[in-house]
């Protein structure tokens, strides 16, 4: 009996042992882990400022400088190019004394019209409170569409001779996929009020007087897009019947037709035509919280 218990001490005692030293393991893999993390972040912190550094982009909003914001990816109300980010920072720009001048750094195949008219409004009416604080476009890969009607609002447009410019048109998709529910034998049910209401259901037949309807829409809004840069172009070739059929160009002929001003780009812009070296990027904010979050 007293072999048995001694037995039984022995083995929880090496049982307590063992288990003491598993946690110790997990506890030093853990800080060695949150140490590799600690200093990938300061290494990534480090490289930021340097980058920005060499790429003359500053974060002091302070001194005199121009201040850059960029439009980029789809332009959408779910998408961080929507119409409430952009204008609040191209307030805090007009907003700011120490901006001398602003360039929208443009990377966007454009996105919703309604989205891209709401910020060229707000940068028109910013331009007739300031009229001392010059704006400019620099398109760089490609702006095209919704980017392009931003870009109009501003006094000038640059790009790079290989920049994808215009694609003035509208566009909207949908599917269609009547026969597919036929072959796998689904019946679709729908309830509606009101004539039109179905329209563009992916499950009903084609209507022609549905597809009238879309077809004269698309057409309003087409048609307000090249007022609008008619308005904003003057030097523009209207007599060039492609440049209103939702082609594009690149950035060559883009200004052989007037739908840009010149090649510069954000860094030869600010030093060679505003005559200032120091530029601030207003869209990012350097801080460890949001280098670590990217």
């Amino acid at each position: 009996m007293t072999s048995n218990k001694n037995n039984w001490e022995q083995n929880t005692i090496n049982n307590l042992i063992f288990q003491n030293l598993i946690e110790k393991k997990r506890t030093r893999r853990w800080n060695i882990f949150f140490k590799l993390i600690f200093l990938i972040l300061i290494i990534s912190i480090i490289f930021s400022i340097i980058g920005l550094k060499e790429n003359k982009i500053y974060q002091n909003k302070n001194i005199d400088h121009v201040a850059i914001i960029e439009i980029n990816g789809t332009i959408s109300e779910k998408n961080k190019t929507n119409a409430n980010n952009i204008i609040n920072i191209l307030n805090e720009a007009f907003n700011n004394k120490n901006s001398k001048a602003i360039i929208l750094k443009i990377n966007s195949p454009g996105g919703t019209p309604v989205q891209s008219n709401i910020i060229h409004n707000h940068i028109k009416r910013l331009r007739n409170l300031n009229t001392n604080k010059p704006i400019f476009s620099v398109i760089e890969d490609i702006g095209t569409s919704g980017a392009y009607l931003i870009a109009v609002a501003t006094e000038k447009i640059y790009c790079d001779p290989s920049s994808i410019i215009g694609s003035i048109g509208v566009t909207l998709n949908s599917f269609g996929f009547v026969e597919a529910i036929n072959k796998l034998g689904i019946e679709r049910r729908l309830y509606k009020s009101g004539k039109y209401k179905a329209i563009m259901d992916p499950f009903l037949e084609k209507n022609i007087d549905e597809d009238k309807i879309i077809q004269h829409n698309l057409n309003i809004i087409h048609k307000n897009f090249i007022n609008i840069v008619k308005k904003n172009r003057m030097n523009i070739k209207t007599n060039n019947s492609d440049i209103f059929t939702g082609k594009f160009w690149i950035g060559t002929d883009a200004l052989d037709i007037g739908l840009v001003d010149g090649f510069y780009d954000i860094y030869t812009l600010s030093s060679d035509i505003i005559k200032i070296n120091t530029i601030v990027d207003y869209n990012s904010n350097l801080n460890i919280f949001n280098i670590f979050k990217k």
